[in-house]
């Protein structure tokens, strides 16, 4: 089946525009297609990502902790070949005993991503209180449910492979009403309906005809679908970055171009072993070492 099935109400005539909740309708199921587009740009996006990171990250990683040791024996045998005034050594020595916590530190465990405490806090928040506006609003799931319901006792009842004596549409039925359990556990109102456009229960017309409360429901479901969709991108996101070290914080990334984060790596620690490997081979000139240490003496005095 199609990702993205024509499945929206259209106006049934020049005379009769669409309603607001029939407008409603249509916005939310471009929504929906939109954010499992993008979901599945995340994970064609983030298995090139991965591929590409042990291929070309992974070997430039593996070249840093050799070029620091050989950075740390050049500053340390600079420092033991001439005599050096306090203030450097002591910068010597704060930049040596930084080198060996950096490699030995490990990723710090990360907090919980934001959208997941804003989760927790509805729901501990929800759960403190029971108020006729809830009871509205169980009252409105329980109307959703029986829409759902609905929608799938058409299905099952269209598509029921024990009523159906062809071996070949038997087989169809099967494997259809497998995808309808499916999408009723899930309760994606949203797969249930294009499953209905595909065995043509349902069409434009049909739609168009859908009476306002029923229509409520639907959007209500759809709604949801949409909100939880929003919430799995999101997370998704902030996975990846946490996966691969990358700034939370940072504008959000395209899932299309994530090889241009990758070559925004790569570059960046290409230039900074190209560093690392300039100033080890420098540091073992004593002259320069002194220069260099009492240069960055002076910047951290200039910063404070």
């Amino acid at each position: 089946m199609s990702e993205s099935l024509p499945l929206r109400i259209s106006p049934s005539g020049a005379d009769r525009p669409l309603t607001r909740d029939q407008k409603r309708f249509n916005a939310l199921i471009l929504e929906i297609e939109q954010s499992r587009a993008t979901l599945k740009a995340w994970q064609h996006g983030i298995d090139a990502y991965r591929k590409g990171y042990q291929e070309v990250l992974v070997p430039l990683e593996a070249k840093f902790a050799p070029l620091l040791q050989q950075w740390t024996r050049a500053l340390q045998a600079a420092m033991d070949a001439g005599r050096w005034a306090r203030g450097d050594r002591q910068v010597a020595e704060e930049m040596l005993r930084a080198t060996a916590a950096e490699s030995d530190d490990g990723l710090a465990e990360q907090d919980a991503p934001p959208i997941l405490e804003d989760l927790r806090g509805d729901t501990q928040s929800a759960a403190r209180r029971k108020s006729a506006a809830q009871q509205r609003r169980e009252a409105s799931a329980q109307r959703v449910g029986q829409s759902l319901r609905e929608v799938y006792r058409k299905l099952a009842s269209a598509l029921h492979p024990d009523r159906e004596p062809d071996p070949a549409q038997r087989a169809a039925k099967t494997a259809l009403m497998a995808r309808v359990n499916e999408a009723n556990g899930r309760k994606d109102l949203l797969a249930l309906l294009e499953l209905q456009l595909e065995v043509e229960q349902i069409d434009a017309e049909h739609l168009a005809r859908v009476d306002a409360t029923h229509l409520k429901h639907y959007n209500k479901v759809l709604t949801e679908q949409a909100q939880e969709l929003r919430r799995e991108v999101e997370g998704v996101e902030l996975q990846f970055r946490a996966d691969f070290g990358l700034d939370r914080s940072g504008p959000p990334l395209d899932p299309l171009k994530l090889h241009k984060v990758l070559q925004a790596q790569a570059a960046h620690q290409r230039a900074v072993l190209a560093q690392l490997r300039q100033e080890a081979q420098a540091l073992r000139d004593p002259a320069w070492a002194k220069q260099w240490i009492g240069a960055q003496r002076r910047h951290r005095q200039e910063a404070e």
